[in-house]
């Protein structure tokens, strides 16, 4: 299924275009796809492990579902692929792919990396319950936990087996994206930025609590909340663009993919146009506050 959402458009009441409830509400560029990859099955006792989307560095769309490594097809003629671990394995709770031949697995006690479907190294965490976001060819961010100390903190794991403690903030950490140079890091409403050189400052703040964050130079800090999909394209200007439940998320160049909260998982392709549309509507909406119109929920730190 392919649906096109216009530019400039707020679907709302008149649900104008494809849209067919107001959890669908949004706009795109004009050139923007949606394509919808799969509609996962519902939860079983064997599924009931944690969901994620992620796209590897050649752009392929993957999920984990149920502990296994689905690689899904754009192309109905198109192979499916799938990796499951070993039954004697702890079970995966997220992955992310470092390069082209590099993945992280995130267990609830240990985190590894595979290098060409091989074992490199084999990494003992801090804490359990932790989250796993990608940094760079060589290390990930790891986060969160189920309590204490370290769900306070980011730390850097790399593949040589090295860890940098990069931020301790007073409240829990909510999602981190970034390049392993620039990170950001969510905590609550608020999106930290540092830099090796520059110490946290606060860049960003929603309505909501940030619940993830994905990193798409030179697009912008794409961010899930209980409201939809957001995308910051600079320091204290965002916006949500798209208005659906919607657990998970990652970007990389042109593509970006989801997982809604009806186990669908959708492909939005290309997104290199969504800041010039997003500065449009947000002019949009600053010109229709003034006049009195219904205020669109812009969010300008």
């Amino acid at each position: 299924m392919i649906r096109r959402i216009f530019p400039l458009f707020i679907l709302g009441a008149a649900a104008m275009g494809a849209a067919t409830g107001p959890d669908e509400d949004g706009f795109l560029p004009e050139d923007a796809r949606i394509l919808s990859l799969a509609h996962l099955p519902a939860a079983t006792k064997d599924a009931a492990l944690p969901w994620t989307v992620r796209l590897a560095p050649s752009g392929k769309a993957m999920v984990l579902y149920g502990g296994r490594l689905v690689a899904l097809a754009e192309q109905t003629d198109a192979p499916l692929s799938d990796w499951n671990p070993p039954s004697d394995a702890e079970a995966i709770r997220d992955f992310c792919w470092l390069d082209g031949s590099t993945l992280a697995l995130l267990r609830d006690t240990s985190l590894d990396f595979i290098r060409d479907g091989k074992p490199v190294r084999g990494v003992t965490l801090p804490g359990r319950g932790m989250r796993l976001a990608r940094a760079d060819g060589g290390h990930c961010y790891v986060f969160g936990g189920a309590s204490g100390a370290r769900h306070h903190e980011v730390l850097l794991f790399g593949v040589d087996g090295k860890v940098r403690n990069l931020i301790r903030v007073p409240e829990p950490v909510t999602a981190v994206a970034g390049d392993g140079s620039n990170t950001f890091v969510a905590v609550g409403p608020v999106v930290y930025f540092l830099t090796k050189e520059s110490a946290p400052r606060p860049v960003f703040r929603e309505r909501t609590d940030i619940t993830d964050l994905a990193y798409a130079a030179p697009v912008g800090v794409f961010y899930l909340t209980e409201d939809g999909v957001g995308c910051m394209i600079e320091p204290a200007s965002g916006l949500i663009f798209l208005r659906r439940e919607v657990t998970s998320l990652d970007c990389r160049g042109e593509r970006l993919l989801l997982l809604t909260r009806d186990r669908e998982i959708l492909l939005v392709n290309p997104i290199s146009a969504l800041p010039h549309v997003i500065t449009e509507v947000s002019k949009f909406a600053t010109e229709g506050q003034k006049a009195g119109a219904a205020p669109l929920q812009h969010r300008d730190g």
